[in-house]
């Protein structure tokens, strides 16, 4: 990738994140990145393509965090999940804020499936469902791929709250439910895979 594409991507997708994809325009992106506006049309021709490619570098940089702060959890579970925890609030909260998600945002922007950036945001979502199904698969827990949606289901709903703000400590209390869902689904102690 260019040095010019990558100043592009990295800085629409920084705004988008701190301002909304409503909100910022083209002209907005060109004027900080420093780039010119006859570049950012040669790499992205319309804010469509450029907003579907930068939603493809956040899902990519997620997935690279998530997956590097999970590993390095230590060992079990719950170690697991709140060193993910830790992880979401430092990367997704400010303060007692929520800065929403983009992905939610986009679809609501996009919302036929059939549009590109509709599809990164079904990729990152059902990415994530994937992943952690995995994880709770290499726990042993059955239905993995249920649970991890309905656990992505708590996750969504309280940073959805907390974005909206709502006060009481909506991820905490996700946390907690979640906790619950998963001892009450924990696997046979005979049939736990390391």
């Amino acid at each position: 990738m260019s040095a010019a594409k990558e100043k592009l991507l990295s800085t629409a997708l920084q705004l988008f994140i701190e301002d909304g994809l409503h909100s910022v325009g083209i002209d907005k992106v060109v004027k900080v990145s420093g780039v010119s506006k006859m570049t950012l049309y040669k790499y992205f021709p319309s804010k469509d393509l450029l907003i579907e490619s930068a939603l493809t570098l956040y899902h990519n940089q997620l997935l690279s965090e998530l997956k590097e702060d999970v590993a390095g959890g230590g060992p079990g579970l719950e170690q697991q999940l709140f060193s993910l925890l830790a992880w979401y609030k430092s990367r997704f909260l400010v303060g007692d804020d929520s800065r929403g998600c983009l992905f939610v945002s986009a679809v609501n922007m996009y919302p036929s499936k059939d549009h590109p950036v509709h599809r990164v945001c079904l990729l990152h979502k059902s990415t994530l469902i994937d992943l952690f199904a995995m994880l709770l698969g290499s726990y042993g827990y059955k239905n993995s791929t249920a649970l991890a949606l309905q656990c992505l289901i708590l996750f969504e709903g309280a940073q959805n709250l907390t974005a909206i703000g709502v006060k009481g400590g909506a991820i905490d209390t996700a946390v907690s439910v979640i906790m619950v869902l998963l001892k009450l689904n924990a696997p046979d102690l005979n049939s736990h895979q390391v």
